[in-house]
């Protein structure tokens, strides 16, 4: 197994991007999302 700082950087952003968008998409399923709008 090989890894370099370039690929865990690539890796970390890409896991961070997909735990924002599964709570975004939490959020909006739960309709917390018409709350914070008003």
């Amino acid at each position: 197994m090989w890894c370099t700082t370039e690929v865990s950087q690539k890796v970390y952003l890409e896991s961070l991007l997909f735990w924002l968008a599964f709570v975004a998409g939490l959020i909006c399923a739960l309709g917390v999302k018409d709350d914070i709008r008003h």
